[in-house]
């Protein structure tokens, strides 16, 4: 837009290259806690934090990080096949991928989502659809290791793709709203923007959309399963 600065690009430190190994991690280990069957989490991490920074820091340091990591702890999910493990990396690094494409590059979203537009935009291009492939991919991948039978396909696609959403819409994009602005203060974001300053809370109309936004969303998730209401999402 006329008036607004080009995003300048930023050096940035050396450890941000290893940082994401540890967060993933640490997400992992987390995650392992809400497992409740073996392979299933109810509060699955690697994905939402690899989608948070790699729209900070963009794709070179995140995704082989996000496939690497991904792949290997099919060890905890009781993948029996060895060599469907980096399917499931593929899947998941391809899924934060695509979330970066779509919302940064094509559309080019601003990742602090100052409004209900960027927001709207980030909900639906950084993080369902994104999810979608995700979890699509999760689930053929189920059936050919044999972990349930192509009759569940839908079942278990509802109730993946419900997690995965509550997970996105509680823990993405809260940290990318509220810590974006101060990481780009740090210097810590690929790129450099002008972004105003924010108090703590943000504005009374915003935090109201968001708000909104989340509610309705969330509660589509509960009641319009994706494989019959996929298209009610995008709009």
């Amino acid at each position: 837009m006329h008036g607004e600065d080009k995003p300048k690009a930023q050096v940035l430190p050396w450890w941000t290259w290893l940082a994401p190994l540890v967060l993933i991690v640490v997400g992992d280990q987390i995650s392992l806690l809400f497992k409740y069957h073996d392979s299933f989490s109810a509060f699955y991490l690697p994905t939402s934090i690899g989608i948070v920074l790699i729209h900070w820091w963009g794709p070179w340091r995140v995704a082989p990080w996000v496939f690497v990591l991904t792949s290997l702890n099919n060890w905890y999910y009781g993948i029996d096949k060895v060599w469907l493990w980096p399917g499931f990396g593929l899947v998941e690094g391809g899924a934060v991928f695509v979330s970066w494409l779509l919302f940064a590059r094509v559309f080019k979203g601003k990742v602090w989502m100052p409004d209900i537009k960027n927001a709207g935009l980030f909900l639906l291009f950084g993080v369902v659809i994104p999810m979608l492939i995700e979890v699509v991919g999760w689930e053929v991948l189920y059936i050919v290791d044999g972990t349930f039978p192509k009759s569940m396909f839908w079942e278990s696609f509802n109730r993946d793709i419900l997690n995965e959403l509550i997970v996105n819409f509680v823990f993405t994009l809260p940290i990318l709203f509220f810590f974006t602005p101060k990481m780009n203060s740090w210097r810590l974001l690929s790129h450099q923007f002008s972004i105003p300053k924010l108090s703590l809370l943000p504005p009374r109309k915003v935090w109201m959309e968001l708000v909104v936004l989340l509610a309705v969303i969330t509660l589509l998730t509960y009641f319009l399963p994706f494989n019959k209401f996929w298209f009610i999402y995008g709009l």
